[in-house]
C-alpha cells in the first residue's frame, strides 16, 4: 500500500468522526428571530446618515439597483461606468452603515486578509493607491472601497434591507420593497422602488451563524456573546486601529472556530484574557505569512505597467489552478498550495475511466505541503499532543488553509487551553459551553462560526441573501433554483427572471481572490446590459433575459464536467464541502441526483476566463434574449405603429417584400395563409392586394391585432406567444409568413421555426425575414439547416434583401423560403 493510499484511509478517519456528530450542520443564521441581539450593527455612524439625502424615495424608479455594496456590487458597478452608464442611474443597497460588504462587518482585532493585497484590494490602478503592507489590513481593505466609490461616484442606500423583488410584466420593471433603519430611535421607514435592472451582488459570505445547540438561548442571557462580524469593543476594550482589548484582563473568553477568521483573532485576543479556551472541531493547516511593509521602491516593481494588477492576479490564479506561469510573481502559501485546484478547479475533465488516476495526482500534488505544514506544526507547537490536535488530516481542497505568523505559538501560552472536539460543541449550561463531555465556565463567548454562504450551489443565492425574488409568471427565484427545469447561463442569469443578474458558484468559478472573479464577472454582467442598451433605440425598453435552451446547454456542459468535485467526498465538513452536502454525498442519498447539475465550471478561473472572454468577443450577446419593447409597448404603438414606419426618413419595405417573394414562388397567392406575429396587418394587406382571399393573423399584441383587424384583410385574428407553442393545427396552412419578428429581442429560432414548419402543410411554403446580422449568430441558420436535415422543410432560397430603406436607417434582412416536405 502506499503511502498516500494509507493517508487517504487516515483523512477518512478523521472525516467519518466528524460527519457522524449529532452536531453537523446545526447552525442558526443571525437574522432568524431570537438572534436578533447577535445582529445589531455596532458600526453604523447613524447620525451622519440621517444628515445625508437618501438616493432612493418611496415611489421613485433607478435604473439599475444592486443588493449589496462590497466589491462585489462595486466591480460590477465599475464596469457599468465603463461601459457608458451614468453613476446617478446606479444605486447600492446594503444593509450595513456603509461600503465594504464583508469588510464593513469584519473589524475584529488581528483582521487581515490573507490574499495579498496588491491583488486583493479593488481597482489599485485606477485609484492609484499603494497599500500599505503585502496583507492588508481590514480597516485598509473598507477604507479602499469607499475610496472606490467616491472616485467614481456610487451611492449607497444604507441600512435597508431589501425585502422582496418582484418582475412587473407590463411595466418591464422590478419592484423592490425595501426598509430602511437608520438607528433603534428612529422608526423604520418603508419604501417601495422600482429599477429597469436588478442585481444582488452580496458576495459570498452573507450573514453570521451560530451553532444551535442546546441551552444557546438561555446561556446568551447570562453571559456576553458576539459573533466576530459583530466584534464588540466596548465590552473587550480596544478599537479596529487600536487592539488593547484591555477589559478582557480579568475575563475567561471562550471562542468557537478555528478557521481563517479564528486563527486571526485567537492571538490577539489571547494576548489579555485571563483565559482563553478555543474550541475546536476541525483544525486548519496553517503556514507561515511573508508579510512586509510596502514600499516605494517595492511597489515600483510590482505596479510597473499598465494592467499589472490583473496580470499579477491571472499569474496568482495559474497557480491556484494547478496551471502554473512559469514566474510565481505572488510567491506565497497559497501558490505553493497547488493541492487547492481541487476545490477551485483545474483544467481537465474528469470521467469514469480517469477519475481515479487524477484522484491518486491530486492526493500525491497535495501530500507534500500537508507534510511540510504539519512538520511546520510540530516545530512551532512545544507541546506534542497539542501539536496533534492541530496538526489536520483531510486533503488540502476541503478546507480553506490559512497563513499566519504567530497563531500556533499561541499554543505555548500558559493562559491558552485547546478544546479539541470532533463532535464540536454539544450544548450549553447557563454559565458553561460542554464539549466532550466537560463544562467549560466562561464569561464572555466568541463566535467564529462562520456565514451563511451563496458558496453552497445548492441553495439559492437569493435564499441565502433573504430576498425573496419573483420573476415570470410568478414563479420564485427558489423554486426555480430547486425545480428539474434549473439552470443558469454562465452563473449570472437565468430563464424567467429578466433583467436580474446575480452572483452563483453554480455554473460559474471561483478563486481564494475573489476580487479577481467578482471583476471578471462584473465586467461579464456589465457587457451584456450595455451592448444590449447600445444596440436599443430606446435604451429604456431594453429587456436581457437567459434563453432557456443556452442556459441548458451550459448547465449540461457543467453537470458533464462535475464528476471533477467527487472529490469533496473525501472532505471532512465545512463551508468548502457544505456539511449537509457531504454528508448526503458520503451516503449517497437519493437527493444527490441532482446535485451535479448545481456545479461549477470545473476547468477553474483561468479556463472559465478565457471561455467568457471569447464569447464576449464576438459581441452579439448569443444565448440572451434581448426585448427592446415590452407587451406594453407595442400596445402603446399601435395606433401610430404605420405612420412611424412609412415617415419621411424611413421606409419598411420588409412587409411588401415578403408578399412578393410569395408571388413569385408560386405565380398566384391562393389557399389559406398565416401571417404570424402580424402587428398591424401590412404584410396582410400587402398579400391581398397580391390576390389573397384567405388570410389568418397571429400577434402577441391585442391592439396591434385591434389595428389588423380594421384593415379588413384578414379572415381571422388571435393572440400567440411565438416564444411558445402556436395553438394551431398541424398541417393547417397552404402559406405561412413571417415578417419583422425573428430578431434579436424578439423571437428566437426555437421553437419559432419549426412552429411555421409544423402548421404548414405538406407541399406549403414558409417564407420570414431574418435581419441579417443575426441569421448567423443568433442560431437561426442552424435551426433553418437542421429542420432541412430531418427531412422537415426544404430550403428553397436564403437571399439577403432589403428591410429597410431611408435616410434614417438602411437594414438588411435574409428572406428565407422553405417548402414543407
Amino acid at each position: 500500500m502506499t503511502s498516500y493510499q494509507s493517508m487517504q484511509d487516515k483523512y477518512n478517519e478523521e472525516r467519518d468522526k466528524r460527519l457522524a456528530a449529532s452536531t453537523i450542520g446545526n447552525y442558526n443564521d443571525i437574522r432568524e428571530p431570537g438572534l436578533e441581539d447577535l445582529s445589531h450593527d455596532l458600526f453604523a455612524d447613524y447620525e451622519a446618515l440621517t444628515s445625508k439625502d437618501q438616493p432612493l424615495k418611496d415611489g421613485c424608479e433607478v435604473k439599475f439597483l444592486f443588493g449589496g455594496a462590497g466589491h462585489n456590487a462595486i466591480f460590477s458597478a465599475y464596469h457599468l461606468i465603463q461601459g457608458g452608464i451614468k453613476p446617478e442611474e446606479i444605486c447600492l443597497v446594503d444593509i450595513a452603515g456603509g461600503f465594504g460588504g464583508t469588510w464593513y462587518w469584519n473589524r475584529y482585532p488581528g483582521l487581515t486578509c490573507d490574499v495579498e493585497g496588491y491583488i486583493y484590494l479593488p481597482l489599485l490602478e485606477e485609484t492609484g493607491y499603494m497599500p500599505k503592507h503585502k496583507y492588508s489590513y481590514g480597516h485598509e481593505i473598507r477604507e479602499q472601497n469607499e475610496r472606490v466609490a467616491a472616485q467614481f461616484g456610487l451611492r449607497g442606500m444604507f441600512c435597508t434591507q431589501i425585502e422582496s423583488a418582484n418582475w412587473d410584466e407590463d411595466a418591464a420593471r422590478w419592484v423592490i420593497r425595501l426598509t430602511q433603519r437608520l438607528g433603534p430611535t428612529k422608526k423604520p421607514e418603508l419604501l417601495t422602488v422600482r429599477c429597469q435592472f436588478f442585481l444582488p451582488c452580496g458576495g459570498w459570505f452573507i450573514a453570521p451563524k451560530a451553532p444551535a445547540m442546546p441551552g444557546f438561548d438561555r446561556f446568551k442571557e447570562n453571559i456576553k456573546v458576539f459573533h466576530t462580524a459583530r466584534w464588540d469593543y466596548n465590552y473587550t476594550g480596544g478599537n479596529e486601529y487600536n487592539q488593547e482589548l484591555v477589559n478582557l484582563k480579568d475575563k475567561r473568553v471562550g471562542i468557537i472556530g478555528t478557521g481563517a477568521t479564528g486563527v486571526g483573532c485567537i492571538p490577539e485576543l489571547a494576548k489579555w484574557a485571563k483565559h482563553l479556551y478555543v474550541f475546536q472541531r476541525t483544525p486548519s493547516y496553517c503556514g507561515p505569512r511573508p508579510d512586509s511593509q510596502t514600499t516605494p521602491e517595492a511597489w515600483a516593481k510590482v505596479a510597473c505597467k499598465p494592467g499589472w494588477q490583473y496580470e499579477r492576479s491571472e499569474n496568482y490564479n495559474r497557480f491556484l489552478t494547478n496551471d502554473a506561469a512559469e514566474v510565481d510573481l505572488v510567491s506565497d502559501g497559497w501558490t505553493h498550495s497547488r493541492g487547492f485546484s481541487g476545490a477551485s478547479g483545474r483544467r481537465l475533465v474528469v470521467t469514469a475511466e480517469n477519475s481515479e488516476q487524477i484522484f491518486d495526482e491530486m492526493m500525491k500534488i497535495d501530500l507534500a505541503q500537508a507534510e511540510k505544514v504539519r512538520a511546520h506544526i510540530a516545530r512551532e507547537v512545544k507541546d506534542p499532543e497539542t501539536a496533534e490536535k492541530l496538526k489536520p488530516w483531510y486533503p488540502g481542497w476541503c478546507k480553506r488553509p490559512t497563513f499566519h505568523n504567530t497563531y500556533l505559538q499561541t499554543y505555548n501560552r500558559e493562559n491558552v487551553t485547546l478544546v479539541h472536539t470532533p463532535e464540536g460543541v454539544t450544548s450549553y449550561t447557563d454559565k458553561a459551553v460542554i464539549a466532550n463531555g466537560q463544562e467549560y465556565e466562561v464569561d464572555c463567548l466568541v463566535l467564529a462560526t462562520g456565514f451563511s454562504s451563496t458558496l453552497y450551489s445548492f441553495r439559492s443565492p437569493m435564499e441565502s441573501l433573504g430576498i425573496p425574488v419573483t420573476g415570470r409568471n410568478g414563479r420564485s427565484f427558489t423554486s426555480k433554483w430547486s425545480g428539474r427545469d434549473f439552470g443558469t447561463l454562465f452563473g449570472i442569469a437565468t430563464h424567467d427572471f429578466p433583467n436580474l443578474f446575480f452572483c452563483s458558484v453554480s455554473g460559474s468559478t471561483i478563486s481564494t481572490n475573489s476580487s479577481s472573479l467578482f471583476y471578471m464577472t462584473g465586467n461579464l454582467r456589465a457587457h451584456v446590459i450595455c451592448k444590449a442598451i447600445q444596440k436599443s433605440k430606446n435604451p429604456d425598453k431594453v429587456i436581457v433575459e437567459a434563453s432557456k435552451e443556452a442556459e441548458d446547454k451550459w448547465t449540461d456542459e457543467c453537470e458533464a464536467r462535475s464528476m471533477f468535485y467527487r472529490l469533496v467526498r473525501t472532505c471532512t465538513p465545512g463551508y468548502i464541502a457544505d456539511e449537509s452536502a457531504a454528508a448526503r454525498l458520503l451516503q449517497g442519498s437519493k437527493d444527490t441526483d441532482l446535485e451535479p447539475r448545481y456545479a461549477p465550471f470545473s476547468g477553474g478561473i483561468i479556463e472559465y476566463t478565457e471561455r467568457i472572454n471569447k464569447w464576449m468577443e464576438t459581441g452579439n450577446l448569443e444565448g440572451f434574449d434581448i426585448e427592446y419593447e415590452s407587451l406594453a409597448i407595442w400596445d402603446e404603438w399601435a395606433t401610430t405603429y404605420d405612420n412611424d414606419v412609412h415617415n419621411a426618413g424611413v421606409d419598411y419595405v420588409g412587409p411588401q417584400m415578403t408578399a412578393q417573394t410569395v408571388k413569385d414562388v408560386l405565380g398566384e397567392v391562393n389557399g389559406a395563409i398565416l401571417d404570424a406575429g402580424c402587428g398591424t396587418g401590412l404584410v396582410g394587406v400587402a398579400l391581398a392586394k397580391l390576390g389573397a382571399k384567405t388570410i389568418d393573423g397571429i400577434d402577441l399584441s391585442t391592439r396591434m391585432l385591434d389595428v389588423a383587424g380594421k384593415t379588413g384583410a384578414y379572415r381571422d385574428l388571435s393572440t400567440a406567444d411565438m416564444t411558445k407553442r402556436i395553438e394551431k393545427p398541424d398541417e393547417s396552412y397552404d402559406i405561412v409568413t413571417c415578417c419583422g419578428t425573428f430578431s434579436s429581442g424578439h423571437v428566437g429560432p426555437v421553437p419559432g421555426l419549426a412552429e411555421l414548419a409544423r402548421i404548414a402543410k405538406k407541399g406549403g411554403i414558409v417564407v420570414c425575414t431574418v435581419v441579417d446580422e443575426v441569421w448567423v449568430s443568433g442560431g437561426y441558420k442552424a435551426e433553418v439547416d437542421r429542420l432541412a436535415s430531418v427531412g422537415i422543410l426544404e430550403v428553397l432560397s436564403a437571399e439577403n434583401v432589403d428591410y429597410w430603406r431611408g435616410t434614417e436607417r438602411t437594414r438588411k434582412s435574409i428572406m428565407v423560403v422553405m417548402k414543407r416536405t
